[in-house]
């Protein structure tokens, strides 16, 4: 939206913007923010930021030392829909006050180093991505987790919770429901409007196949950073109108038991002077040998990627056969049962990509953006081949020949800490982020396994 301080500053002059949101995400891609009204705002803020206490957020700091300040990338504006006076925020890096660097844990740090390294190797000077945004929006949820009970319950308007309208839509029914058993098309139009007025463009959206409540939108291709901070951007928006309309937007990759999940698919591909590098006519799955190779890398460290892909011990509830979520890790063009599809609809030289269908938005965009990027030029480096398309049905026929996918977090936590080489190159990623990462998930791990499920009664109460 701005070019430069000078552009953003006589926006907000102009158009009688009142506050300033300063925006910045946290190791696990919790969104944080910090107001300023807007007749503070002078080029001297832009370059100096607004200081935080960085202990306050898991892994910035420590007591001892935690002062940092959050700089707005002044490219990253956008009008601010979701605020209620004229406000336009920005997204901001964290950074140490005494050097201005970013601090080693700050997850665009992170996004900006893959970009970066991106543009050193000579591969290509553009990395692509595109995510599919798919969840759910319903009148309400609660749960409970205490000494003396541990529950949850979710109520739609779409379920046979509410039969008296005679208008649910069935389990695994949802697919492109028209009005008015999608009960939801009115809440995504007014989310899609205010994502586009947010900077991020729609490429359409629909009610998704799960059933009741489960919704797509999909987003045009960015490049690396702007595309992580738009999953930032378009999760909060499609929270705040949700809360508006009296409704609830979940993220969770399994939020009901027995339906298809909420996975966040990946589109991408590289370009080298504007050339879209993946693009061969004559090339296996019209893919070029480059694309292969970069295919074989992400298989190959496709475990690994699990452990930043799937942020949370329910992204595996999701990950089972019968889901339309992949279990092994493999390529076909077309296969919704692959870990990477090919869509056979994107045959142009200007739109040849792949799919990447294991992550989900417990990820943090910025780690499972860059780490995509880092284990596709290690295939291409190592010349990677990634075998023959698994042209058949993988939930039939998952296991033979084929990298499963990690049936746990704890599992994929493991073949991140063993698998991290590939993460590493060109200082993208560090020791010391991946194992703050590992040491927050395993934390969330030990809570889950603490706990008492209500399916332990179903089970065993009468043994």
């Amino acid at each position: 939206m701005f070019r430069n301080r000078e552009d953003a500053l006589s926006y907000i002059r102009k158009k009688g913007i009142e506050e300033v949101d300063f925006k910045y995400t946290d190791i696990e891609g919790r969104l944080h923010h910090l107001t300023l009204p807007a007749r503070r705002i002078d080029k001297s803020v832009f370059g100096s930021g607004e200081g935080i206490d960085a202990s306050s957020i898991g892994g910035f700091g420590t007591v001892e030392n935690s002062d940092a300040v959050i700089v707005p990338d002044v490219k990253s504006g956008f009008i601010d829909a979701g605020k209620a006076l004229p406000t336009v925020s920005f997204i901001c890096n964290v950074c140490d006050c005494e050097t201005g660097k970013v601090i080693p844990c700050c997850p665009r740090g992170v996004a900006q180093r893959a970009e970066a390294f991106l543009r050193k190797s000579g591969v290509a000077d553009t990395f692509l991505a595109s995510p599919e945004f798919e969840f759910h929006i319903v009148d309400d949820i609660s749960f409970e987790c205490s000494n003396y009970g541990i529950s949850f319950a979710v109520l739609s308007p779409e379920s046979t919770s509410d039969p008296e309208k005679g208008l649910w839509i069935q389990k695994d029914g949802g697919y492109h429901s028209e009005e008015p058993f999608d009960a939801l098309h009115g809440i995504r139009t007014e989310i899609t409007k205010t994502l586009i007025t947010a900077g991020e463009e729609v490429r359409y959206h629909h009610h998704e196949a799960g059933g009741p409540s489960q919704v797509e939108i999909e987003v045009f291709l960015k490049p690396l950073l702007a595309a992580a901070d738009g999953v930032e951007k378009a999760k909060y928006l499609i929270r705040v109108v949700s809360d508006r309309a009296g409704k609830v937007a979940i993220f969770l990759p399994k939020p009901l038991n027995e339906m298809s999940g909420n996975g966040m698919h990946v589109h991408l591909f590289l370009k080298k002077a504007r050339k879209n590098i993946f693009y061969d006519k004559k090339g296996r799955e019209g893919l070029s040998r480059i694309a292969l190779h970069f295919i074989g890398g992400i298989i190959k460290h496709g475990p690994a990627l699990t452990g930043l892909a799937c942020g949370s011990t329910n992204s595996f509830r999701r990950l089972l056969p019968g889901y339309e979520a992949p279990v092994v890790m493999s390529y076909s063009s077309a296969n919704r049962s692959a870990a990477i599809r090919i869509p056979s609809y994107a045959r142009s030289a200007s739109e040849k990509r792949i799919e990447f269908r294991i992550s989900d938005a417990t990820a943090n965009p910025y780690f499972l953006f860059s780490a995509l990027l880092l284990a596709g030029l290690d295939g291409i480096h190592r010349r990677m081949d990634p075998g023959q398309p698994a042209n058949m049905n993988l939930f039939e026929a998952p296991s033979k020949g084929f990298i499963p996918i990690p049936h746990s977090l704890s599992d994929a936590l493991h073949h991140l800490d063993g698998d991290r080489s590939f993460l590493k190159q060109g200082n993208v990623f560090s020791d010391t982020i991946i194992d703050e990462w590992i040491r927050i998930k395993r934390d969330s791990i030990t809570r889950v396994r603490e706990t008492v499920h209500p399916i332990e009664y179903e089970l065993y109460h009468d043994i």
